[in-house]
């Protein structure tokens, strides 16, 4: 018998059974029996199948693995039974026909309509066992018989019959009942098997009759099921030979397909099980072959409902037609070589292309490769492509040819073409075009031209009465006719004009900036001549010239804009803060000299309207030691690490940074008032990552951010008293200047930034006052005080930063959030002191900002000697 396919049971699915009844208890079909019903009158005896066969076309369908028997092809269906045939019917169906004992009675039609009801009342599957010298022509009409299988519940059924054991060159009357006389509608739910030598299943048995191709399909006819009587701890195995132990196996697969695609009817499953056999040669039905079957039809075709769900068939549909009907989608892996037809609301995706296609207004058919228009008459082209719904090209980037045939929108106007710019159509036919033609952008890497061709055909007739350029921001198109062509010119828009006049992309700052970069990059790709750009910056341009809404176009211009390295000086600058706050605080509470060391950490936040938000990380040390020079005096050297990491907000964008700074300090401390100086140089070396957009792709760019500083601050504060706290009023200035190295990102479109050596200096001044009070403790001294400062920026030279694209040669500002010109400091210091030699600090301050918000930490020890 054939396996179930891996994975596919037929869980959910009830396959009926019209034969010698089921036993309900028989270890393969325990629980798993729906429905008994007594459907023959004749019979007397209501015990359930006396004789076994019922028992065995049961198990073969839907039985589970019990011992050596493994299984029907669905074990998890269910069965529903009725009994129409008489407890003397034999197990084995090859009895010869003249043998008048061993033949089933003869059934009236409203017999065969009342079992066919109490099956379809819980089936969708129905196999009918021994069908030779069932139906009586003499007293009734085959019409009759026929519609005892129609009507009602009974259209919804698939019904398997076998071809009958006689040696018959034809099928028995019961399974070729749709065709004497033809019964089209019956049909379409008719599936005749055929039964397999035994041991050779690649030919037919010698028994077996013969049936009608394309309505046929063979399985193996010589079985091995358990016994009927057998129980779980003791099976008994016993052999069955005839062509209904071979339907049981079809309606089993049938099953399967039904759990696997239960949107799909009778005539669907009929047509991906025949049309997926295994070839055994002339004048032998298909094997069947469930796993190929799970893969969609490869012949036939029919109608697929896709209601409510998405169908994936991953087979070539090599001949037939194949109509979805929806809502719903249904698409196609394999080669598509039939007629396709999306109706109802159906989405139909083709993945390589497609014979004859027709949509339906109200559906819609994606469309990957070409059109086949196949066999016509001579002198003739076939309407290949009828289209009343929406015809999708979008993601034929390289184009769609259709063959041998005509493309044809409804005149209603109510059909839509969508397409992308520089994917031409090719019509060896004539095209009739009406509706709406809508492009969806370009393909990657197009760039404007004043003749692209959207059609090409033999002819062309009509005009599109509605045309949408759905992406394409920076692209102006309008549409051309001829009788020949159908073509657009597109004209690149200035991107400037365009984001100014764009809402979304005018609130960007940063989008703006980059704006006026881009559009001189465009002019110069279009003045390039004989300079053949890059393949990467053409593809690079031409995907952000169709970027697909206003969001990914102001995202576009945002990354190109460069606005990252802008905030890169406001970091190197906190740096610099953080090592005149740390030296500060050490010497203005500290009346002793010796070596010290300092932690030093800020967490940042730096916003400025029309820019991504920056976030910055640093931390570090600090290692110093002074020495006392008379009294009052004291000088020292320091050293200090830190490392800072900053990120644009909700982006990839960021930069990490190691910086190493040498001081040297001095001042002068007395009993009422102090003054310190420092002098520092500095160098950091930095590591920026990026991640540019263009339209709806995206490449990462990377360079370094390298450079060097000299910072010198003073302080000068005077120490006075308010009872038991001490006041310290100081003022203090502050220069810093920092020179950034040249650098170019790397990245494979061109429009990574490249600058030059840049340099800026920045003068600031501040004043502000520290009030702390000292209580004596045991094992030492506790000194707490709290600071709040101003600082105002007062000169500052050259902040800007110019830089170009690395493909191109124009230069242009780049902006960002900049720097801070004025800032507020609170903060509160906690010092130890343990004898005369040791001291512990701790400290945090918290900045306020014109353009960031900070929050820093310091931790300080000293120990003299």
């Amino acid at each position: 018998m054939a396996a179930h396919a891996a994975g596919a049971t037929g869980k959910g699915v009830v396959i009926g059974i019209a034969d010698t009844g089921v036993d309900a208890t028989n270890p393969a079909l325990s629980g798993k029996v729906a429905a008994f019903a007594d459907g023959s009158a004749q019979v007397l005896n209501g015990a359930e199948d006396v004789v076994g066969r019922g028992t065995a076309l049961a198990a073969l369908a839907a039985g589970r693995s019990v011992g050596q028997f493994g299984g029907g092809v669905a074990p998890d269906a269910t069965i529903a039974s009725v009994r129409i045939l008489p407890d003397t019917t034999p197990k084995d169906e090859t009895y010869p026909t003249k043998n008048a004992a061993a033949r089933p009675t003869p059934m009236a039609p409203s017999a065969f309509a009342t079992a066919n009801d109490l099956l379809a009342a819980h089936a969708r599957i129905i196999v009918w066992g021994a069908t030779d010298s069932m139906i009586d022509p003499q007293t009734y009409s085959f019409e009759a018989y026929q519609k005892a299988f129609q009507g009602g519940a009974r259209d919804a059924v698939l019904f398997v019959m076998g071809a009958g054991s006689n040696t018959m060159s034809t099928a028995s009357s019961l399974a070729n009942l749709p065709f004497t006389p033809t019964n089209s509608n019956l049909q379409d739910r008719w599936l005749v098997v055929a039964a397999l030598d035994g041991p050779n299943n690649d030919q037919l048995a010698a028994y077996a009759n013969k049936c009608i191709d394309y309505f046929c399909i063979s399985a193996p006819g010589h079985v091995q099921t358990l016994a009927k009587g057998s129980t779980a701890a003791a099976p008994v195995y016993e052999d069955h030979v005839g062509t209904s132990y071979a339907a049981a196996q079809v309606a089993g697969a049938a099953a399967i397909l039904s759990s696997v695609y239960p949107t799909l009817g009778p005539n669907a499953l009929r047509n991906m099980l025949v049309s997926t056999t295994d070839n055994l040669g002339p004048g032998v039905p298909g094997r069947l072959n469930v796993g190929r079957a799970l893969g969609g039809p490869q012949h036939l075709g029919g109608d697929v409902s896709v209601a409510g769900t998405q169908i994936t068939f991953t087979n070539d549909f090599l001949d037939g037609w194949l109509v979805a009907k929806g809502p719903g989608t249904l698409t196609m892996a394999g080669k598509s070589k039939g007629s396709m037809s999306a109706q109802s609301g159906a989405h139909v995706e083709l993945m390589q292309g497609s014979g004859p296609l027709y949509v339906d207004e109200g559906s819609s058919v994606t469309l990957h490769g070409d059109v086949e228009g196949g066999a016509h008459p001579v002198g003739t082209l076939n309407q290949v492509t009828g289209v009343s719904g929406t015809l999708d090209l979008t993601p034929n980037t390289a184009g769609t040819h259709i063959r041998d045939g005509n493309l044809v929108f409804d005149l209603r106007d109510v059909s839509t073409l969508e397409l992308l710019i520089g994917s031409p159509i090719t019509v060896d036919g004539s095209a009739t075009v009406h509706g709406t033609i809508s492009f969806k952008g370009a393909v990657p890497g197009y760039i404007n031209t004043s003749h692209q061709t959207v059609i090409s055909a033999a002819s062309v007739t009509g005009t599109f009465a509605t045309t949408k350029l759905a992406g394409g921001m920076f692209l102006d198109t309008s549409l051309q006719y001829s009788d020949k062509e159908v073509w657009i010119d597109t004209t690149r828009l200035s991107v400037q004009a365009v984001a100014a006049a764009t809402p979304q992309i005018a609130r960007s700052a940063a989008a703006l900036n980059a704006a006026s970069r881009v559009d001189a990059a465009m002019d110069s790709l279009a003045a390039s001549g004989a300079t053949t750009p890059a393949v990467g910056t053409l593809l690079a341009a031409g995907n952000l010239q169709q970027a697909s809404n206003e969001g990914a176009a102001r995202r576009s211009l945002a990354s190109l804009s460069g606005q990252l390295y802008a905030a890169g000086t406001a970091v190197t600058l906190a740096n610099i803060d953080a090592g005149n706050q740390a030296l500060a605080r050490h010497i203005a509470d500290d009346g002793h000299v010796g070596s010290w060391v300092t932690t030093l950490g800020a967490q940042d936040s730096m916003a400025r309207s029309g820019f991504d938000g920056v976030s910055a990380q640093m931390s570090g040390n600090m290692v110093g030691h002074d020495l006392a020079l008379g009294n009052q005096g004291f000088a020292g050297v320091a050293f200090a690490r830190m490392a800072s990491n900053a990120r644009l907000s909700a982006n990839f964008d960021n930069q990490r940074s190691r910086s190493s700074e040498s001081m040297f300090y001095a001042g002068i401390r007395s009993s009422g008032w102090y003054g310190v100086g420092r002098v520092a140089l500095g160098n950091f070396r930095g590591d920026v990552r990026r991640l540019l957009r263009f339209g709806d792709t995206a490449s990462f760019a990377g360079g370094d951010a390298d450079g060097h500083y000299l910072a010198g601050y003073g302080e000068l504060g005077l120490r006075t008293h308010a009872g038991a706290f001490d006041v310290t009023p100081f003022v203090s200035m502050q220069y810093a200047r920092i020179h950034r190295d040249g650098f170019q990102e790397a990245d494979a479109t061109g429009f990574g930034l490249a600058t030059r050596g840049q340099g800026m200096s920045r003068w600031q001044g501040g004043l502000g006052m520290r009030a702390g009070s000292t209580w004596g403790l045991a094992g030492g001294t506790l000194h707490v005080d709290g600071t709040l400062a101003w600082q105002q920026a007062f000169a500052t030279r050259g902040e800007g930063l110019s830089a170009r694209y690395a493909a191109f040669s124009t230069w242009a500002p780049v902006e960002g959030i900049g720097l801070s010109q004025r800032a507020a400091t609170v903060g509160m210091n906690a010092m130890f002191e343990i004898g005369d030699r040791t001291q512990l600090a701790l400290g945090v301050d918290q900045r306020l900002a014109s353009r960031d918000r900070s929050r820093s930490a310091t931790g300080s020890f000293r120990w003299a000697w």
